[in-house]
């Protein structure tokens, strides 16, 4: 675009790993590359894995920031664009972040230290990402290697499950 000022757009985030839940906090700045000055009052668009999520505008000296929220595992590229306007040229920055899962523990408990052959096991357990009990989630039971069967945790977080003691150990 000829007889337009070139622009140079800066972006980064607060950290470069976040859980699912977290805030990321996206900052950036908007500058004509002539006097190396900030551009105020310009849009600037913010992706996230190529989805437009705002159009957020400069503050003096070219400033711009938003805030999201983690919501999805994986590496997740945040891009910020602003298009050519009467003066100046586009420009574009992208960064990568990493999302993770949340951490989980299971405490797991049978009704007794040791069972007869046939007799009944009553497990019960409660799954927490945190202090925050989780609900509805799959849990796999397994005897050494062998999956017993698959439970689903109730609202509260907890789950339980009858055996029958069918090995001896000795």
């Amino acid at each position: 675009s000829a007889g337009k000022t070139l622009t140079t757009i800066t972006l980064s985030t607060d950290y470069s790993t976040y859980t699912i839940g977290d805030a990321i906090n996206i900052t950036g700045t908007l500058k004509e590359n002539e006097e190396d000055t900030g551009l105020s009052n310009k849009s600037v668009k913010i992706y996230v894995n190529n989805e437009l999520i705002d159009t957020v505008t400069t503050l003096t000296g070219g400033s711009f920031s938003k805030s999201i929220t983690a919501s999805a595992s994986g590496t997740v590229t945040i891009r910020a664009v602003f298009e050519t306007d009467e003066d100046y040229a586009s420009s574009a920055e992208n960064t990568s972040i990493t999302v993770n899962k949340k951490t989980s523990t299971i405490s797991f408990a049978a009704d007794k230290d040791s069972y007869d052959f046939g007799e009944t096991i009553s497990l019960t357990g409660t799954l927490k990402s945190g202090t925050t009990n989780i609900g509805s989630a799959s849990i796999e039971i397994y005897d050494g290697g062998t999956l017993l069967d698959t439970v689903t945790t109730l609202s509260n977080g907890t789950f339980s499950k009858t055996i029958t003691a069918e090995t001896v150990e000795s």
